[in-house]
């Protein structure tokens, strides 16, 4: 029962399943002079359209979002595989290095990495000078000990016989000992970062 005045909405559900919107609104009807009565009037629609309406309206909205989704995805890859770029090409830049195809790290990269690269340029130019020190101090070395040793040789024909087997066999130590560091100085002083790898098989098989 509602007041005079009143009013009331609410959605009920009928038997057959369909629901409605009800409108109610409370009056007060005057019969005659001096006699009223209270009566409600209530108005019912069925809200099927509205619901198939509001349906569309979350499929579309789902789709926009789903749509928004797969967009920002894609941005967001774009994005990532375009900073990953540099260090894509820093590793490729290294395996080159690695395999002897280059001397060093290129420029033009990105100031986070500008700093790293630079300071393994130098690196390796360090590398690069301690290695020809080392290749030319074994040969000045190496070269150094040639002459005595053959000096030693000739001296060593003067003395006796057993004297100079023992002085031969020390000499010739000597001198195998001198054609080895000249041979790992020509090598450039072992395994350094940069120089290609070598297929053992053609050496193992000529040894």
């Amino acid at each position: 029962i509602l007041a005079a005045g009143g009013t009331d909405y609410r959605q009920v559900r009928l038997a057959g399943g369909d629901r409605v919107a009800v409108l109610s609104r409370g009056l007060e009807w005057e019969y005659a002079r001096g006699s009223n009565a209270d009566l409600v009037f209530s108005v019912a629609a069925s809200t099927a359209q509205q619901q198939a309406q509001l349906w569309r309206f979350r499929q579309q909205l789902t789709g926009w979002f789903v749509l928004l989704a797969l967009a920002l995805l894609a941005v967001l890859a774009w994005r990532l595989r375009r900073a990953m770029a540099p260090m894509q090409r820093l590793e490729r830049e290294i395996r080159e290095m690695e395999g002897g195809q280059r001397g060093g790290l290129g420029a033009d990269y990105p100031r986070e990495l500008a700093g790293v690269t630079r300071n393994l340029n130098a690196l390796l130019e360090g590398e690069r000078a301690r290695i020809a020190r080392y290749r030319d101090t074994l040969g000045n070395l190496a070269h150094g000990l040639k002459t005595p040793l053959a000096v030693m040789r000739t001296a060593a024909a003067s003395v006796g016989e057993r004297e100079r087997a023992v002085l031969d066999g020390e000499i010739d130590r000597m001198a195998q000992i001198v054609e080895h560091q000249l041979k790992r100085a020509a090598t450039g002083g072992g395994a350094s970062f940069g120089q290609a790898s070598v297929d053992p098989a053609p050496v193992l098989a000529d040894l």
